[in-house]
């Protein structure tokens, strides 16, 4: 049976970066290419917002599919899952911080999800949990967010340094948001600073974001800020 090892992670340096749209957009992007079926999870237990920039509903969450991880089959799976166009979604839920969740959950989860897309991107919170860490070690790209902002680009460094302590550094592909014409931090320092290339800028789209969750739908793909997460 065919399985997948197209697993994104979206990690964000801190919260209010804009890692919840980025993971949103690119993966309504990936939903949009032939034949790649496409999941995305909502693993922020503290502060999920996919299905809240989505205006959807479900009395089921990431944490309904994890309790049924060891038992999951394709009737289970349908209950749990919402539809948004050609891509499914796992909400986070109701707000549960400390929801523990075991490393066989979560191994058994992607398992059953690898086998039925072709694409899974999981938002992660940025706290670090041992969870998300198991989802990091199972992702083939750590998307690492910040912004050209002191503060961001302090915890994103802080951010690498535990991925480098995993061995995980050769994943990670840097996501400078929301960077001006006249950032007063220029892409070089950021790179200088984190010893890492900076894999995409996607520039400050206030009104374009706006729009999108007010109307519970995707970025204009025909702007500049939807160019970049095509």
């Amino acid at each position: 049976m065919k399985s997948t090892d197209l697993v994104l992670a979206f990690l964000p340096a801190k919260p209010g970066v804009g890692a919840s749209t980025i993971a949103l957009n690119t993966s309504i992007m990936l939903s949009k290419l032939p034949d790649t079926r496409t999941l995305l999870a909502d693993f922020d237990l503290s502060c999920g917002m996919i299905a809240f920039l989505l205006q959807t509903e479900s009395p089921y969450s990431v944490t309904s599919a994890v309790e049924n991880a060891h038992q999951m089959d394709e009737d289970i799976w349908q209950k749990l899952v919402s539809s948004f166009g050609a891509m499914d979604i796992l909400p986070a839920g109701h707000m549960e911080p400390g929801y523990r969740v075991d490393a066989g959950q979560i191994h058994a989860l992607l398992e059953f999800a690898r086998r039925n897309y072709e694409a899974i991107c999981v938002d992660l919170s940025g706290l670090m949990e041992k969870f998300s860490i198991e989802i990091l070690n199972e992702a083939r790209e750590i998307f690492l967010v910040c912004t050209p902002e002191v503060p961001s680009l302090h915890l994103a460094r802080e951010k690498l340094r535990v991925l480098r302590g995993l061995n995980l550094e050769s994943r990670v592909r840097v996501v400078l948001n929301r960077v001006h014409h006249r950032a007063l931090i220029p892409v070089s320092e950021v790179e200088k600073l984190l010893q890492l290339p900076v894999y995409l800028t996607l520039p400050n789209d206030y009104l374009g974001v706006h729009e999108a969750v007010t109307s519970g739908r995707h970025v204009d793909t025909a702007s500049e800020l939807g160019k970049g997460f095509s």
